[in-house]
């Protein structure tokens, strides 16, 4: 598959692999400025507002931790909140 590099069409528009993993690259990024947009008060209100919605603010939280595109910032989002609380 990696030799395959015949464009696929997607919406009506051909796009080959290299097309699709700079998409990729892009919404990390986007990611990226979400997570420093949203600040501790915000994430922990959306944790309040119920088990599924703490749940998935955990579980963004991962995947940066887990994306080492993202993975500083999400290191410093948590340092963040560990000094709210040790406060």
């Amino acid at each position: 598959m990696a030799g395959n590099s015949k464009p696929k069409t997607y919406d009506g528009i051909e796009r080959t692999t290299t097309h699709l993993v700079a998409g990729s690259h892009a919404r990390a990024e986007a990611e990226e400025e979400e997570m420093a947009s949203v600040g501790i008060e915000e994430f922990l209100m959306q944790c309040e507002n119920s088990g599924d919605s703490a749940y998935n603010a955990l579980k963004s939280l991962l995947k940066k931790l887990d994306d080492p595109t993202t993975r500083a910032d999400a290191r410093v989002f948590l340092s963040d909140l560990q000094k709210k609380f040790d406060s």
